[in-house]
């Protein structure tokens, strides 16, 4: 496979002294953990690029560049500058909405329950260090063993289709305007949070949809079917 491996981060140590309204020389240190990573996919077979955010001008611009010869993306996401990652991600789901986005690093760490209700665009989430997690992973999107079996992979991501197409703009009003995040301007995709069971639904205008935080196949099934219920009663799906 071939994987790119993308450091989204603001430096450490510019991030700490704009909050203190100083001038500072940022620190900039090699991203170990993605060449660490990227290391243990060469060592199995698979090609590897690798694009470190602080040292690029324009990011998107390469990563758009880049992106149709992928077949997965690997992102490290920081808390600090997580806002910059789900900004990426969103540009990348807006080049291609099938492509598996894997995330891992300090955030997912440390929040591991909620990254993915966080970013329902993610499709892998992992806990811990992934130098011999990414291995496992990559033969769960081979095809070759089952997600669920990846040790520090939290949560699951499943996609549908549900058969018919939507209207986004009436679909955040029949839905609740309290369940949904919808900025047509920043995210071709629509988010809508279920509460029982506790996932995050990404609704696209062609019918196809994510759905993200379930914690097992079951969830997923009775998300989908919630979903696809409340659409129908709606009059939503075309």
């Amino acid at each position: 496979m071939k994987f790119l491996l993308l450091n989204i981060s603001k430096s450490f140590d510019s991030y700490i002294h704009s909050s203190r309204k100083t001038q500072s020389n940022p620190v900039l240190a090699p991203p170990l953990g993605l060449l660490y990573l990227g290391r243990s996919l060469e060592d199995e077979g698979h090609t590897v690029k690798l694009i470190d955010q602080p040292l690029e001008r324009y990011p998107i611009e390469k990563i758009k560049k880049t992106i149709s010869s992928i077949d997965a993306v690997g992102i490290t996401v920081y808390t600090y500058a997580f806002h910059e990652a789900h900004n990426i991600i969103h540009s990348i789901r807006e080049i291609d909405s099938d492509i598996p986005i894997i995330v891992g690093g300090p955030h997912p760490t440390f929040h591991p329950n909620t990254v993915l209700n966080e970013m329902p665009e993610v499709n892998v989430s992992l806990e811990g260090d992934g130098d011999e997690a990414i291995k496992e992973i990559t033969k769960a999107l081979q095809g070759t063993k089952k997600l669920s079996d990846v040790p520090g992979v939290q949560n699951m991501v499943a996609t549908a289709n549900l058969g018919g197409e939507l209207n986004l703009t009436e679909t955040a009003t029949g839905l609740g305007l309290e369940n949904i995040e919808y900025e047509p301007e920043q995210f071709p995709g629509l988010v809508y949070r279920i509460k029982e069971p506790k996932v995050a639904m990404l609704l696209f205008t062609s019918g196809k949809i994510v759905c993200a935080g379930a914690r097992n196949t079951e969830d997923v099934s009775k998300a989908v079917e919630k979903l696809f219920e409340e659409l129908s009663s709606l009059g939503l799906l075309h």
